[in-house]
Formats: C-alpha cells, structure tokens, sequence
C-alpha cells in the first residue's frame, strides 16, 4: 500500500516538473470593448450638409483601439448617418449619432438647423391690412389690397445659430438686425425704417422646411410721429431665391408718406 502511494505521488510530482518546464501558461483571455466614444469637428450640422464622425473604443486591457461601429442616428428626421459615419443634416432638431461596437455605445449629440445665410429675392402676399387717421386719408389699405403681391430682399450671414444682416421691402431698407435659430428651425427678424417721421416697423416669421427654401410671413406697423393714425399689414411669404447678388443695397430717401408707401412696391 505504501508503495503504490509512493508511485502516485512520484508520478503527480514528475507531472507538475514537466508542466512547468515546457513553458505552457493558461491563454489569456481575449480583451472585451469596455467603453465607445464618438468626435466630430462641431456638434452643429446645417440642413443638407453633412459631417464625418469619428469613433474610438478602450479595451478591458487599457489599450486604446478603432471600433467596428454599427452606426445608428435615433432620430433618422433630423440626420442620417452611413456605414462610415458620415452624417446628413436632414430637418431642424437635435439627433443622437450612435457607434456600436462589441456591445457597447458611445454617443455624438447634434444640432441640425437651416442655414440662412446668403442673399435672397422673393415676393410676399398680403393677407389684411387695416389703417386709421393720416394713412386711412393717404390710401394705405387701398394701395395695399389683400391678395397683391410685392417684393422682398435679404443679405445675412449666419455663424452656428446666430443670424445677422438686413432685409428691403421694394426699395425700403431696413436697419440692420440679428436674431438666433430656434430648436425648430425658425428666426425672428425685426427692423424699423423712419423718414419723414414716418415709421415701419416689420417683424418677420421664418422657417426653412427645405434647403434653400425659405417660407414664413411678416407683419409691418405704421405709425407717424407728425399725425394720428396708423396702419397694419400682415402678409405670407410667397417665394423665395437664394441670388448671387444682395439686390437692393443703398437707401432711398423718400419725399413723403405716398412716396414711402410707392417704395414697397420697386425692387
């Protein structure tokens, strides 16, 4: 019996020495994905544009390396993104942009908005007007029939969401003004021209459904510091043209209040 203890015991020893001798270890475990990140150069798309996303991915081990991404927008509407990470600002809104890689995610936050910038021709028609005192006697609502159709320019510049330039209304120009892109895609301009102690001042309402189409209506209020009364006109966006060339780009002085009023109406 204690022999064949003692063979046991030699061959389990003779089994260890060999093991240790021959230079085989366990294998390693294979390094999982343990966190995605995803960069891009801005985290502003403008409507039809589009931008490269970049992805990386850090290891259980520590090392850093390149993900095979299954990239995935959660919000196709606002922006869509390819097999390589290339994203197209689609509607006005915020998207996330999503790598996949080993089960894990990493995110990229965008805001897609239109771009607004460059200069702009088009024609508005009016929608109601109503006028008192010195204008009701200079014909305002006469001159300004609702369903007649008068011109419009713009030149504005646009950095991020931030919008500035000036508009003309025939030969009316307009000082200058700014206003910030909304979360939906709209801006606010309002501007006021005054001669002769005549005063329009114009809010406009914009949207930009489609790139280089821009929609929306404006509202104008007259008023005269010389006289009692005053006048409203409301009117929709008709068309719009992105040009080569601003239009209108000097400032008429205008003899009186018929002579201001003529003005809506020459490009």
């Amino acid at each position: 019996m204690k022999r064949e203890m003692l063979v046991s015991v030699l061959v389990c020893s003779f089994a260890i020495v060999t093991a240790a001798c021959s230079g085989n270890s366990p294998t390693a475990p294979a390094p999982t994905v343990a966190s995605v990140a995803v960069t891009g150069p801005d985290s502003n798309v403008y409507m039809g544009a589009t931008t490269q996303l970049n992805a990386s991915s850090t290891m259980s081990n520590g090392a850093a390396q390149v993900p095979s991404c299954t990239w995935s927008s959660d919000t196709p509407a606002v922006a869509t993104v390819n097999a390589t990470g290339l994203v197209t600002g689609a509607g006005a809104g915020q998207a996330n942009i999503i790598c996949t890689s080993g089960g894990r995610e990493g995110h990229k936050l965008l805001r897609v908005m239109p771009n607004y910038s460059g200069n702009w021709s088009g024609s508005y028609n009016v929608t109601g007007c109503s006028n008192s005192g010195l204008f009701a006697s200079a014909g305002f609502c006469n001159s300004f029939p609702v369903g007649i159709t008068l011109p419009y320019n713009f030149i504005l510049t646009q950095t991020a969401d931030a919008v500035s330039g000036r508009f003309f209304l025939g030969q009316i120009q307009f000082d200058q003004t700014s206003g910030p892109v909304g979360m939906d895609g709209g801006l606010t301009l309002a501007s006021s021209n005054t001669q002769q102690g005549i005063r329009n001042d114009t809010i406009w309402q914009l949207a930009m459904p489609a790139a280089s189409r821009i929609t929306g209506n404006l509202r104008q209020n007259w008023t005269a510091s010389n006289a009692s009364g005053t006048a409203t006109l409301t009117a929709v966006i008709r068309d719009s043209m992105k040009t080569s060339s601003g239009g209108v780009n000097t400032r008429r002085t205008f003899s009186d209040i018929h002579d201001f009023m003529n003005g809506l109406f020459v490009r």
